[in-house]
């Protein structure tokens, strides 16, 4: 009989099977179970998804915050440089270009001004103060160079628009620092989130696929337990074993099963144990008969010896038997005389008329011939 490997997990197996429930229902539990531990899991794997995804977008924000801290150092840098290259070439592209520099810083500086908050909020108002003065002295060296005095605008600019982009640089990298330093702290969060959620799906996946197999085992032993026992009762039985009952302890069909098989098993030792009586009984009745036979043919012999022997006693001349006489042309008539059986070659005598048929005494054959006549 088939036994279940694990024996720390008998005392389980045997709890479901002897569960007063129908195998139907247990095999539908067993599929409603597994099929809702695929469900929490593929949700759970959709829930760290969206988590992943979530700390993405997080990280997102400080890294355009960088960018957008890199360029306002950037649009500093570029005033300077567009301020400069007018104000030795003249040429008036530059001062488009100087213009865009300063929507630029001003379009960067109002962004982070929505975004950011703590060290950045305090660095983005020291940008807005320290770009004031920055903005006063560029307006001096455009009216200066507009007026057409280009060696005063490039003195100002020399002596004071220049050093206050020094610092607006200087505010706009430690800017920058403040954002690397969020956007750092975003990707380890990032990455801590991605290492938990690896963990997570990892234990939820391995604990899921024990909890299958677990189910599985538990709930298919009870079935194959059962079923290898019918079947080491049917082989007995096949074999003409019937003393030994099968106990299921299942609290389904299968015990139900189990319980039929056995009474079929004691129906048919009740019918084997008739058969033999009955078997007996004609072997009984057989010995008997021949017996009997045998004394019936004994007593036969007997009788038919005593009747020949009595015969000879009342006529010891006649030493052939007749019969009833014969009508028609079976009829013979036999004169007195001596007679030879053409059969054995034995002879009788016959001292009166006979009608009918003679047989020979020794061989029962009916054909003779007259070998001497009976005189007088």
């Amino acid at each position: 009989m088939r036994q279940p490997p694990i024996r720390l997990l008998n005392p389980i197996v045997n709890w479901v099977a002897r569960l007063s429930v129908s195998l139907h229902t247990k095999l539908l539990v067993g599929f409603l179970l597994v099929s809702f531990l695929v469900f929490v899991v593929v949700g759970l794997n959709l829930w760290l998804l969206y988590r992943v995804e979530e700390r993405a977008l997080r990280a997102a924000g400080p890294a355009q915050q960088v960018a957008r801290a890199g360029r306002m150092e950037y649009a500093v840098t570029a005033q300077s440089h567009f301020r400069a290259m007018h104000l030795l070439t003249g040429d008036p592209a530059n001062d488009q270009k100087l213009m865009g520099a300063r929507q630029d810083f001003s379009a960067h500086m109002g962004y982070l001004e929505g975004v950011m908050d703590g060290e950045g909020k305090a660095l983005l108002a020291k940008l807005r103060e320290a770009n004031i003065p920055f903005q006063v002295h560029g307006q001096v060296v455009d009216r200066l160079a507009q007026a057409g005095d280009l060696a005063g605008a490039l003195k100002v600019h020399l002596e004071s628009e220049h050093p206050a982009s020094h610092e607006l640089e200087g505010l706009a990298r430690g800017l920058v620092k403040v954002a690397e330093a969020r956007w750092s702290g975003s990707l380890q969060e990032m990455e801590r989130e991605r290492r938990w959620g690896y963990t997570l799906a990892v234990v939820a996946g391995g604990g899921s696929l024990w909890l299958a197999l677990f189910l599985g085992y538990v709930l298919s032993w009870p079935v194959l337990g059962a079923v290898g026992r019918l079947e080491d009762h049917l082989e007995r039985v096949s074999r003409g074993d019937l003393s030994k009952e099968v106990q299921v302890a299942n609290g389904d069909e299968l015990q139900a099963l189990a319980a039929r098989s056995n009474v079929m098993m004691h129906e048919m030792a009740r019918m084997r144990a008739e058969l033999m009586e009955q078997n007996q009984a004609l072997t009984t009745q057989a010995r008997k008969m021949e017996d009997l036979n045998r004394t019936l043919e004994e007593r036969v012999r007997q009788q038919t010896t005593e009747l020949q022997a009595a015969r000879r006693s009342q006529d010891p001349d006649q030493t052939i038997t007749t019969t009833p006489r014969l009508s028609g042309a079976e009829a013979g008539v036999h004169l007195p005389g001596t007679y030879r059986c053409e059969a054995c070659g034995a002879t009788g005598r016959v001292s009166r008329e006979v009608h009918g048929t003679i047989r020979c005494p020794r061989c029962q054959g009916t054909r003779f011939a007259r070998v001497a006549v009976e005189t007088g």
